[in-house]
């Protein structure tokens, strides 16, 4: 990102938006699954999310397998797909920003 801020995900089912300076939570929006990856775009208007619930065995979860793009300013979703049934643990943008890879 362009901004002192950092992004993180979880178990409790919440995308956090951290600023790095005063190291406090400036933005909070809760999914309805847990979340196990983020990765910011390269111009930073834009984070994605890798969402499962981790546990053992495919297609546990019905979110399992999705991912999502929010808007970084306000963390509303722009995006959402599901193309696997294993849980995202890895999700990164291309260089450029214009491709989105996403990893079970």
């Amino acid at each position: 990102p362009h901004k002192a801020e950092f992004c993180t995900v979880g178990d409790d089912q919440t995308v956090r938006i951290w600023d790095t300076e005063t190291r406090r939570m400036v933005r909070m929006v809760r999914l309805d699954t847990k979340a196990r990856a983020c990765a910011y775009s390269p111009d930073g208007a834009l984070i994605a999310i890798g969402l499962g619930s981790g546990q053992t065995g495919t297609g546990t979860n019905k979110k399992d397998g999705a991912f999502l793009i929010l808007n970084e300013a306000d963390l509303c979703i722009v995006h959402e797909a599901r193309d696997s049934k294993k849980w995202i643990g890895e999700v990164k943008f291309s260089a450029d920003g214009t491709t989105l890879a996403v990893a079970s």
